[in-house]
């Protein structure tokens, strides 16, 4: 799976006008079917990580059915790379990745502000302590008025959905007729929203005859007054846009820092490295030119292939079935030790309990560890199952250790794996900081000069609205380097080891970490705007663009696709579909239809808001994460630098990187199985078996991607005609 040398781009046709319009029509119906699919139907989810279903299963289809239809008009690889790079460009910002959490995080603090006790110093009479205009019904002083007309409109409205009720009420359109028979078609106000001017074209429901109207229906009268007709409030946009708005520097920002890195670490990762990209491969194989006499890929045509598709669908198919009651019993993909391990001190002791007892097979995840070196995939499970051995030592021996103390060594080890790869490719990266700043004297050069240029541009307007906000200059680059340094890491593991599903450490958030290293000694009103890249940008890490990015450069690399204007197709696919997503996010909470998520509005709450009221009451952290920090950077810097100077050195940093990681703990399993797999073929069969194989085990990712996908069609079409079926299992992790 070694990457090939980039093709000329005259060899294959790119950026075609149908393949444009192909990707742009598949993006637009992704950009409304993720949200509605993630949070109102509650099926796999779309993307759900670095190997999205929806993508994968739309890829197969172009090349499996479109492309023999269209024959000698076949999409080349070329435009197939450029379609697939539009869909992953999306995937950083159609659901989990930022609407979902970007709507709720702006909204969030006029709903939990009254409501939470602990969160009561941030609303008291005076100035707000959040930035003013970058949160929705939050006034510049004082609480938030929770009793007003427009409060209740656009917050209560927004969590609860809109009222349906043809009754005169705030922001309603009402056409009425006074008693001299005039009639007059309005829109009701009420509260502090109500205009400063009387202009005769809205009705004040504060006042008479506004106040009389308010709350008839259409048909009644009273004192010679009668509504005939009532509209129902619409959604509020008045109210989002603006703050939209004003995060745009923010949001674009963050968008062209990650295309840029990308296209930075591109030429480093991909020839230098020769990094082995497994789930950007797998698109690679599926998306290949067929031989002369053939209408597919050639990967396609394997026996092994279409074996590992059967074995998929034949395992998920009957889990579904039986979920359904269709079939009496299923192929389970879970092991239950929970008897064996039945302690009731295990379940103290370990790290992680129920990953242990209950652990889970994904078969994608098998597939992709078969696809690593032996060190990887050991390090992999290894780690995650030392770490709740070792905390089963620890808690025996009296020592007070809990999951905290592991992710705040996951944040070490994040940054001593940054630290890692920016000295492996120090000499490249120097190269590129130079050509920016003198012009580069080969296209690759000038390139990759561009991309750094970019990258500034972006982090500087990120961190000029920091600082415009109230936050100190050396504090918004702070936090605008951790955004950019975790998710680097986040692109370097799905780039190396092929993880789909990676996050940032559970339970330590960029806010919290960013604190720990400004100290709170600052006002709270210049440590806030810090909390917006925290809280704002990384809702989910599940789901960004630096890793699609990433992937996307290592596609158009091996199909010869203009490096610049794919990436600048990326960032307006990102940019244009951040938009579409949030507003079909916010259509869907205000109609009231989705499924319920407290975990945005608890983070919010407890991981950024609650540190600020820490800080306005003068409460110091309760502990220091410091040397949580340094052991996590010690370890990682300790088996990075063995692997480097010992051949055999057995471990890898990335395993020790994964354990704090909520995902580890679904798939640490996987990993152990795609290992010994892998370890057994290499042994027995040898490097012939194992390229045999590898059709099979691209087999069962998309087979479980089609089985997903199947399924999730059959749902919608079922909930739509009104049949109520169980819910069916995820196959997929997250």
């Amino acid at each position: 799976m070694e990457p090939a040398e980039p093709i000329p781009p005259a060899v294959h046709r790119a950026l075609t006008p149908r393949a444009l319009a192909i990707g742009g029509g598949l993006c637009a119906v992704f950009a409304v079917a993720a949200p509605l699919n993630d949070w109102v139907l509650g099926n796999t989810l779309f993307y759900c990580h670095y190997l999205p279903p929806a993508v994968l299963v739309a890829t197969v289809l172009l090349a499996l059915v479109v492309n023999p239809l269209l024959g000698r008009r076949r999409l080349v690889r070329g435009e197939l790379t450029v379609v697939v790079t539009m869909l992953l460009a999306l995937g950083g910002v159609a659901s989990s990745g930022f609407p979902w959490g970007w709507t709720q995080v702006v909204s969030g603090p006029a709903k939990v502000l009254t409501e939470r006790p602990v969160l009561a110093p941030l609303a008291g009479d005076g100035p707000s302590v959040l930035p003013t205009g970058m949160f929705i019904a939050l006034p510049a002083e004082g609480p938030p008025r929770v009793n007003d007309a427009e409060h209740r409109l656009v917050i209560d409205g927004f969590y609860s959905g809109l009222s349906t009720s043809e009754r005169v009420q705030h922001r309603a359109t009402v056409r009425w007729r006074d008693a001299q028979g005039v009639e007059r078609e309005q829109l009701a106000m009420s509260g502090d929203s109500r205009p400063a001017v009387d202009d005769g074209t809205w009705l004040d429901l504060d006042r008479p005859p506004g106040s009389t109207l308010l709350g008839m229906r259409p048909g009644e009268t009273i004192d010679g007054l009668q509504v005939l007709a009532v509209t129902p409030p619409g959604i509020p946009w008045h109210a989002w846009w603006p703050v939209f708005a004003r995060w745009l520097p923010l949001i674009l920002g963050s968008l062209t820092c990650f295309v840029a890195l990308a296209g930075i670490v591109r030429r480093q990762w991909i020839h230098h490295e020769r990094l082995p990209f497994p789930t950007a491969a797998v698109f690679a194989d599926l998306i290949e030119d067929p031989r002369p006499g053939s209408r597919i890929a050639p990967l396609l045509r394997r026996s092994g292939f279409a074996i590992g598709v059967a074995v998929a669908a034949v395992v998920l198919g009957s889990q579904c079935l039986h979920a359904w009651g269709l079939l009496p019993v299923s192929i389970p993909t879970q092991l239950d030790l929970t008897v064996p391990l039945g302690s009731d001190e295990l379940k103290t002791e370990l790290y992680n309990w129920r990953s242990i007892a209950k652990p889970r097979v994904f078969l994608s995840i098998v597939a992709l560890t078969f696809f690593l070196p032996a060190d990887l995939a050991f390090s992999l499970w290894f780690f995650f199952v030392a770490t709740n051995l070792l905390f089963l030592f620890l808690r025996r021996a009296g020592i007070p250790i809990d999951a905290q103390h592991a992710a705040q060594a996951g944040v070490g080890a994040f940054a001593g794996e940054c630290l890692l790869l920016l000295w492996i490719g120090r000499a490249y990266y120097g190269r590129a900081v130079v050509a920016a700043l003198r012009g580069g004297r080969d296209e690759d050069q000038r390139a990759v000069a561009t991309y750094m240029r970019a990258l500034l541009v972006g982090a500087g307007a990120m961190v000029a609205l920091l600082v415009t906000l109230g936050a100190p200059l050396f504090h918004a680059a702070l936090a605008v380097l951790l955004l950019l340094g975790f998710m680097l890491v986040l692109a370097r593991m799905v780039a190396e080891a092929g993880i789909p599903f990676v996050q940032t450490p559970t339970g330590c958030f960029l806010t919290e970490v960013l604190f720990s290293l400004t100290g709170v000694a600052l006002p709270a009103t210049a440590l806030a705007p810090l909390m917006l890249v925290g809280a704002g940008l990384m809702s989910d890490t599940r789901e960004n663009l630096l890793p699609y990015a990433v992937q996307a450069e290592y596609l158009g690399d091996r199909a010869g696709v203009p490096r610049r204007r794919l990436s600048a197709l990326m960032l307006l696919v990102a940019a244009t579909g951040a938009a579409a997503c949030t507003a079909i996010v916010i259509w869907i909470f205000y109609s009231g239809d989705h499924i319920p998520d407290s975990w945005p509005l608890s983070t919010l709450s407890s991981d950024n808001l609650q540190p600020l009221a820490d800080v306005v009451e003068g409460r110091p952290p309760a502990t220091s994460p410091w040397a949580a920090y340094g052991i996590g950077l010690a370890v990682v810097g300790a088996v990075g630098i063995a692997r480097m100077q010992f051949a055999w050195w057995p471990l890898h940093p990335l395993g020790a990187i994964v354990v704090p990681s909520a995902s580890t703990a679904f798939i640490w399993f996987s990993f152990f199985i795609g290992w010994l797999v892998k370890i057994a073929v290499m042994r027995y069969g040898g490097v012939g078996l194992y390229q045999r194989l590898r059709p099979f085990a691209i087999g069962l990712i998309v087979g479980e991607a089609l089985v997903a996908a199947l399924f999730l069609v059959i749902g919608m079409a079922l909930r739509w005609a009104g049949v109520d079926l169980p819910q069916l299992p995820h196959f997929l992790p997250g």
